[in-house]
């Protein structure tokens, strides 16, 4: 028989493993042999098999758990929340059952390449939108979630991780991570996540109640471990749990301390002093109030490496003054540099002021030590944690920033004298030019801070030019870094560099951004990230395709290779005269494509020198997929990867 090409394309969306043909041979033997075998193994398989028999002839039902899951997720986050599964004999069930209930929703159903990748998405889909989650895995698996476990947690992302587990009922279980020997319930309890075992289908009303509980108490995940019989039960109506539906965020005591905010307004109302505010992840609303503020005080706004666009270039098109670059351990630029010291030197915390607004002031917010936090720098911090006010705080509002900012909006009466001052700054700021004649030297391989200076003057191009918009995704490493810094941003990306900062992270979140994101997608991503995750290119095509905003839209993956892990080699650089490298040193990537390929919707090409025509045709291709390798050098000079850096000779003095 000959197989019609048509027929094969029709089967695009399935799994090929499915599906047989039958070849007819001259053998007509053969062909008689076949028949019969396919014959017996039905009857076999649907009427022999008890295990199949009794599935077909019971009613479908949906258990009492993933029931409950689901009305709880609906009451809470109607429809604003993502189903993540990675399929295991033993949580089979509920996957199948849930998928089932949100078939009428628009709640996504997603899979990922490992479970690792289920909460980088689940993580994902809370920084960018605002979505809580359920996450399904089976038996062992919790160990496969990497410290992006704790990452859901600090960023307190509401949700339910459903872990099956073989509890207590066999000798050293397969896969199994509670047993005589273990106990996986230790490690999920170390990272401050709180859980529910459920061991009988008797306590499962009580459990479910609980699991309420615990998700009203505290934001952020909460996990349920279960056998396969307590997952797939069904109780009684007469006993059901009560379905009792809270807020998933919890309360915090927005009282201030009328001293402390007497002191803020005082500062910005009446301080000549210059003002920055750091911000991490903000709503929507908090970001609208604080470019407000910022524009009649004057302030000066920063993002982070830890939350990139939390505070942008642009907003809605349109060049925002007020913001001034990314502050971070690295990152900084010329104009946050020069806005915070006086030549070569930190500037007085007589003349300036640094607000850390949800921020725990952490090591990764800024390049200055301890000790010039504590002694050289005034700090007020706002966090609705108590604990989480740093030592290095003077002014610490404990509070949500909503509540504070409307307060300080309200409040706001700037006297010209200061707002003058402090627009004066902004302007002598602005006069810093980040790209200066060392960063744009020609030379083969391109430096990372040559290719992503070039890159950044062709999207602001676009930006200015054609109201292009994108969601950037920014690994951990150098060449990261170098795209955090220099490229004009339009939005709130996601970062790889939150929390554990962890390698791969960002590059693992594109399959969900792929399906779900309603606007271009950038994505810098090193060759050391590319090596610690499997290949999800056809992950992230399959889930582009799936993209209802796709006609719209295009996603561009640069990988950056160097060929070496470039953040340690430059924390070398620094330190040793030496040049062994063998522990940075990475294995060449197998050459993907020599000459431009277009397949499909997906582009590949490997660029060797920069072409601003390329690339502004590129990126703005509707409904294609950019996958392009990048050869870079490596150098460990400028991009503000340290104070030391950005006072380098050749950086000093030019405005």
């Amino acid at each position: 028989w000959t197989v019609e090409p048509c027929f094969m394309s029709s089967l695009s969306d399935t799994a090929f493993g499915q599906i047989q043909l039958r070849l007819k041979k001259s053998n007509p033997m053969i062909w008689q042999t076949e028949f019969l075998k396919n014959l017996i193994d039905h009857l076999e398989t649907v009427y022999i098999n008890k295990m199949l028999s009794r599935a077909l002839n019971s009613p479908c039902h949906i258990s009492t758990i993933t029931k409950y899951i689901y009305d709880y997720l609906q009451a809470d986050w109607p429809n604003q929340w993502d189903f993540h599964y990675y399929t295991g004999s033993m949580i089979s069930g509920v996957i199948s059952s849930l998928s089932q209930l949100c078939a009428d929703d628009s709640i996504p159903c997603l899979t990922g390449t490992n479970e690792h990748s289920l909460a980088v998405s689940a993580l994902c889909g809370w920084q960018l939108y605002q979505r809580a989650y359920v996450i399904a895995v089976t038996s062992g698996m919790i160990d496969e979630f990497r410290g992006t476990l704790y990452n859901l947690k600090r960023a307190q992302a509401p949700g339910i991780i459903v872990c099956a587990e073989t509890l207590d009922s066999s000798w050293f279980p397969f896969q199994g991570t509670i047993h005589q020997d273990h106990d996986g319930r230790k490690v999920i309890a170390a990272k401050g996540i709180p859980y529910i075992c459920i061991k009988d289908k008797n306590e499962l009303c009580d459990k479910l109640n609980e699991l309420s509980r615990l998700l009203a108490e505290q934001p952020g995940p909460v996990f349920v471990f279960a056998d396969q019989n307590v997952l797939g039960s069904i109780l009684p109506s007469t006993i059901e749990p009560q379905l009792i539906t809270k807020p998933l965020q919890i309360r915090c005591d927005d009282r201030r301390n009328n001293t402390e905010m007497a002191e803020v307004m005082q500062l910005l109302n009446n301080d000549k002093k210059r003002i920055l505010w750091q911000c991490s992840h903000l709503s929507e609303q908090e970001r609208d109030l604080v470019y407000e503020i910022a524009r009649k005080a004057g302030i000066a706004l920063v993002d982070t490496l830890a939350s990139p666009g939390s505070v942008s270039d642009y907003h809605q098109s349109q060049c925002v003054n007020e913001y001034i670059g990314t502050l971070s351990v690295y990152g900084f630029n010329r104009k946050v540099f020069n806005y915070l010291h006086s030549e070569t030197q930190l500037a007085s915390s007589e003349y300036q002021s640094l607000f850390f607004l949800k921020s725990k002031v952490d090591q990764i917010s800024s390049p200055f030590s301890s000790c010039k936090l504590l002694n050289k720098i005034h700090v007020v911090q706002v966090n609705y944690q108590r604990k989480h006010i740093s030592p290095f705080t003077d002014i610490g509002i404990v509070s949500r920033l909503l509540p504070f900012l409307q307060t300080v909006l309200k409040q706001l009466d700037v006297t010209p004298e200061v707002l003058f001052y402090r627009q004066e700054q902004l302007a002598r700021c602005h006069q810093y030019q980040d790209i200066l004649p060392a960063d744009i030297l020609p030379k083969l391989p391109m430096t990372a801070n040559y290719f992503h200076t070039q890159l950044g003057n062709v999207i602001k191009s676009m930006i200015e030019r054609d109201n292009y918009s994108f969601v950037g995704v920014y690994d951990v490493g150098r060449c990261g870094v170098s795209a955090i810094r220099n490229i004009p941003k339009t939005g709130k990306g996601f970062s790889g560099w939150y929390g554990r900062a962890l390698m791969g992270d960002a590059l693992s979140s594109l399959p969900y951004l792929a399906r779900t994101s309603k606007d271009n997608v950038l994505a810098f991503i090193g060759d050391g990230a590319r090596a610690l995750v499997p290949d999800i290119e056809q992950k992230i095509a399959h889930e582009f395709d799936k993209n209802p905003n796709k006609i719209n839209i295009n996603i561009t993956v640069f990988y950056l290779c160097n060929g070496v892990l470039s953040m340690i080699q430059t924390y070398l650089d620094r330190r040793t005269a030496s040049r062994n490298v063998k522990q940075v040193m990475l294995l060449p990537q197998q050459e993907r494509c020599i000459s431009p390929k277009l397949s499909g919707s997906v582009y590949r090409q490997r660029i060797v020198e920069f072409s601003t025509e390329i690339f502004d045709d590129l990126l703005q291709q509707p409904q294609q997929i950019n996958f392009l390798d990048i050869s870079l050098s490596h150098n460990s000079d400028g991009d503000g990867l340290s104070l030391i850096s950005e006072a380098a000779w050749h950086r000093l003095n030019i405005a």
